[in-house]
């Protein structure tokens, strides 16, 4: 786990410098009246910071003495907030776009939790419930795109196209109590850690609305008809008294037709100096300019419950066993950002 995260931070730490070494050769080239390259008609990236919230849900069902699968545990990461930083690039090369975009975050402390309830009955009635505050140990998240402008005006762009998205978090609860069954019980040190990772190809539609030179609306819907999800549930033995040591670990592997995302940007350009004698719509065409902007950007994305198999093992050395329950994961956040925009022709 420490190997794949320190190859993130690289990763984003080498991704994020290239942009802006690749940023500032374009920015220089317009400056000195050359074209950014004769195969881009544009290029926009953008830096933003901002907030994240998001649930995530996880859910493990047997079968009953009615064959039929039944509602055996779930657990609830409540209330997860990130301090989010991203970095999206675009590029356009005739009526084309591609579009690549990254993101990370770090945890904000509030109230964040963990519930655990099971259903040992595998009736309406829960056995067992436990409550832990928890953490957000990391999270990261990419997306790439290409897409085709079907309608083009100065003032309306209206696009499709298709694109890829992959979604890693890792949380860990700790401490807490068991209040169900009496009596209560309580918790020190790690208990539960949950690593959810999220495949979705997608199809989208965008759209961009420019009715002033100062301000424009940007507005991207994304679905796809299939998610697959690949989660890692690792409970500790609680009564260890040295660093967290495996109890049971489940991978789980939920697939399922559908989940969505959609985004909003409200760009406000700034002032842009006009050559004497330059109209608006020259100013808008220019074929060696640069534009900077401030952007408000909200987005919301929903992973609907999906099930696939359970597999399970007691240590790291054993490999994974299929346990013939169903395994359900869901996914669901809200963001919103303020963000620094360049737009070079």
């Amino acid at each position: 786990m420490k190997t794949e995260r320190l190859f993130f931070a690289r990763t984003r730490v080498c991704i994020l410098f290239l942009l802006c070494v690749f940023a500032h050769g374009a920015f220089a080239q317009s400056d000195a009246g050359a074209k950014l390259n004769p195969w881009f008609s544009q290029l926009d990236l953008s830096f933003a910071g901002g907030g994240t919230y998001a649930n995530i849900k996880e859910f493990v069902y047997k079968k009953n003495s009615a064959g039929k699968y039944a509602l055996l545990s779930r657990l609830d990461w409540k209330n997860i907030v990130m301090r989010t930083v991203d970095a999206k690039l675009g590029c356009d090369i005739s009526r084309w776009r591609l579009a690549l975009d990254f993101s990370t975050a770090l945890p904000v402390p509030g109230s964040s939790s963990m519930q655990d309830r099971d259903w040992e009955t595998l009736d309406t009635t829960p056995t067992k419930y436990s409550e832990h505050p928890m953490r957000l140990d990391s999270f990261f998240g990419t997306g790439v795109s290409l897409a085709y402008r079907f309608w083009d005006t100065q003032t309306l762009i209206l696009g499709a196209g298709a694109g890829f998205a992959y979604t890693a978090t890792n949380l860990t609860a700790y401490d807490g109590s068991a209040f169900k069954p009496l009596p209560q019980k309580n918790y020190s040190g790690d208990v539960v850690s949950y690593s959810q990772r999220i495949y979705e190809p997608r199809i989208m539609l965008y759209g961009e609305w420019k009715p002033f030179s100062l301000f424009e609306t940007h507005v991207r819907l994304y679905a796809s008809p299939v998610t697959f999800i690949r989660a890692t549930d690792t409970h500790y033995k609680t009564d260890s008294l040295e660093a967290p040591e495996i109890g049971k670990q489940y991978s789980d592997r939920p697939l399922g037709p559908a989940s969505f995302k959609a985004e909003l940007a409200l760009r406000f350009n700034l002032p842009q100096k006009k050559s004497a004698g330059e109209t608006e719509s020259e100013k808008r065409t220019h074929p060696a300019s640069v534009r900077h902007a401030i952007a408000l950007q909200a987005d919301a994305a929903f992973v609907p419950e999906l099930r696939g198999p359970s597999y399970s093992r007691s240590s790291k050395s054993l490999p994974f066993a299929k346990t013939g329950d169903k395994a359900g994961s869901s996914y669901f956040s809200f963001g919103i950002s303020l963000a620094y925009c360049m737009r070079i022709r």
